[in-house]
């Protein structure tokens, strides 16, 4: 669970940015993202929120400047504990993007991160007045509406190009050469820094008695070292210090850690053994799957989606089972959420097919890549299939048939019948058609310029799309108030009286809920779980003025306060 607070760990109320100036930063805030709960948080993100109307609180992330137009900026400056992987995002200047939303880096159960955060206002951009800016956190998997444009066009696996983003597409395996002992051998890969992709070949790293210093290993010392993949195409290694008991060095800031290896005495040249290299912490991105040689099982690795009108966040690596002697298709869900069916059907209308894993006994004998990749576009764009049918389905180019090895020229007079043919055919300018004609239906999602039959148009419609998020006020003569399926944010007024709110009795995976205590401070505001925890609480109730609630439901958690 992420708490945000003021980088001195005050509480964070609105920010109010006053006469900002075109083409010019503004006064920088501190902020604080701790993470209080149990479990590590490897994919939180940091979002803005804009008062539409002065004074009102209606929130908005889309449809005002600052979240429109790109104004938001964050930097991560300190950090509570050392987190691997940490290091890609600390010091670097994010520009909050069409989605207001910034990555922050893994955080430990009990760590934090401390940033600034300030707006910069585009030289072009109206504006110039004050405006209030909320900062709300989310971490792990989860999903969130996409801007409109996006959504009803855009399906697939966000390739991370022109975003900041930091990770491995593929390869990257480092084992032991055996021969001579002293070397690893790294294999090809492909990986992805700042938005910019990079690919290489092959290579062997030799490994001496010394360390960083260097000072030559005794006998029963050994040292660390890293290797780590940059912008050039030769892996860098970074050497620990040599000891009995040696730790592992940093890797170097920007970037992707490829493996540790341990380095022991030896009376003559080093032995490196597969059991000593360390490549637990890799980090790939896309939505990797990975299959072992044998079991019923593969590993989905992080990477975000768009999907069904919600972009879709999946932080960590996850191990999802495989039914044997069987074909089985691994999907994303809307939600965020990975499942995996034996039936060529999506689970749900948005989900989408990332892997198809075909078993045998209890072992996977082959397994399909069939991830679309998009970009994270500003408007929608149709998305492009990573991979084709071998046989008559491509475009053929004229030359890859040949082209005729003579022309001709002919007057349309001289051809019998031509004229009249052509007379009966529509012109390719604005033709008037008539009777029935057909077309051939589109994919669902298509954003081009080709004809929507009937059927398209029916597929659109009865296809899935973002809830109406609602915005209502309740005062104490409401209560108690159940919240309805299109409420998103509900200001609670306990000035007579206390309120009591009670949560959706059967609510859906993922659904998102956002409570305010308004004109708080005597009375009571508390809310019901209807049923299920809030916390692992059947109740929560405060009388802090101005206190907020970010509610999002799991089934296996039932309500989390973030």
């Amino acid at each position: 669970m992420l708490s945000l607070t003021a980088g001195d760990g005050s509480a964070l109320g609105s920010l109010t940015f006053a006469a900002i100036q075109r083409a010019t930063d503004t006064a920088h805030f501190s902020i604080r993202v701790t993470n209080t709960g149990v479990t590590d948080v490897a994919g939180g993100y940091l979002e803005i929120l804009t008062e539409q109307t002065p004074s009102m609180l209606d929130w908005i992330s889309s449809g005002a400047p600052p979240v429109d137009e790109w104004w938001g900026r964050f930097q991560v400056t300190s950090t509570g504990g050392s987190t691997p992987g940490q290091e890609r995002l600390n010091d670097s200047i994010q520009s909050m993007g069409h989605l207001a939303v910034a990555d922050l880096p893994p955080i430990k159960a009990g760590n934090w991160v401390i940033g600034d955060f300030w707006l910069r206002q585009p030289a072009n951009s109206a504006g110039g007045s004050a405006v209030n800016i909320r900062l709300v956190v989310a971490g792990d998997e989860a999903a969130r509406g996409v801007p409109d444009g996006v959504a009803a066009s855009v399906w697939g696996v966000i390739s991370g190009v022109n975003l900041i983003r930091s990770f491995l597409i593929s390869g990257a395996a480092i084992t032991a050469t055996g021969t001579p002992d002293d070397q690893v051998h790294v294999a090809a890969r492909a990986w992805l820094i700042g938005g910019v992709s990079y690919s290489d070949g092959t290579q062997d790293i030799t490994f001496n008695q010394n360390d960083s210093v260097p000072s030559a290993l005794t006998a029963g010392q050994g040292y660390w070292a890293t290797i780590s993949q940059g912008v050039t195409s030769t892996p860098t290694v970074t050497k620990g210090i040599r000891g009995t008991t040696p730790v592992k060095p940093a890797v170097p800031s920007g970037e992707l850690l490829l493996a540790f290896v341990l380095v022991s005495y030896q009376a003559d040249a080093s032995d490196i053994a597969s059991g000593d290299i360390d490549q637990s912490l890799l980090a790939y991105g896309r939505l990797l799957g990975i299959a072992p040689a044998t079991g019923l099982s593969m590993v989905i690795h992080a990477g975000e989606s768009l999907a069904g009108g919600f972009q879709q966040f999946h932080a960590l690596p996850q191990t999802v089972t495989l039914v044997g002697t069987a074909t089985n298709r691994v999907w994303m869900e809307y939600t965020g959420a990975v499942t995996v069916t034996q039936t060529a059907a999506p689970p749900s209308p948005a989900a989408i097919l990332l892997w198809t894993a075909v078993t045998s006994g209890s072992a996977v004998t082959s397994l399909t890549d069939n991830r679309v990749f998009v970009p994270m576009p500003a408007t929608g764009v149709a998305a492009h299939a990573s991979s084709h049918a071998s046989v008559g389905t491509d475009p053929v180019s004229p030359a890859s048939i040949g082209a005729a090895t003579a022309s001709h020229a002919h007057a349309e007079a001289d051809v019998t019948g031509l004229a009249a043919d052509l007379a009966l055919k529509a012109p390719l300018a604005a033709p008037a058609f008539t009777g029935n004609p057909t077309a051939t239906t589109q994919s669902a999602g298509d954003n081009s310029t080709k004809v929507a039959t009937t059927a398209f148009v029916q597929a659109a419609v009865d296809g899935p799309r973002p809830a109406i998020r609602n915005t209502t006020s309740k005062v104490t003569g409401d209560s108690p108030y159940t919240v309805v399926d299109n409420d998103y944010t509900i200001f609670a007024n306990t000035a007579s009286g206390d309120l009591t709110i009670k949560l959706p009795a059967a609510p859906q995976q993922g659904r998102v809920v956002e409570i305010k205590n308004v004109n708080g401070g005597v009375h009571a505001l508390t809310l019901d779980g209807n049923g299920k925890n809030i916390d692992g609480s059947a109740t929560e109730t405060t009388t802090t003025n101005n206190r907020s609630y970010t509610l999002h439901y799991d089934a296996t958690f039932d309500w989390a306060i973030v």
